[in-house]
């Protein structure tokens, strides 16, 4: 007997309608403007870098 499949978390109907939700708080423009600035947040210590990472990364996968 095969085990049930299981689902992406970013294959999930709910969790895309969320990503979406997200993606249309902002315009194009402000999510990138949003991207920049954790660029110059960064350069104001190691927990700032690491936290700008994280944001980065989040709104790159968001748009992926």
């Amino acid at each position: 007997m095969s085990s049930p499949r299981k689902h992406s978390p970013l294959t999930d109907s709910n969790t895309m309608s969320m990503y979406n939700n997200l993606k249309e708080i902002f315009t194009e423009d402000e999510w990138n403007a949003i991207y920049d600035a954790m660029a110059d947040y960064q350069d104001h210590g190691e927990n700032e870098t690491d936290l700008a990472h994280s944001v980065q990364s989040k709104i790159t996968e968001l748009f992926s």
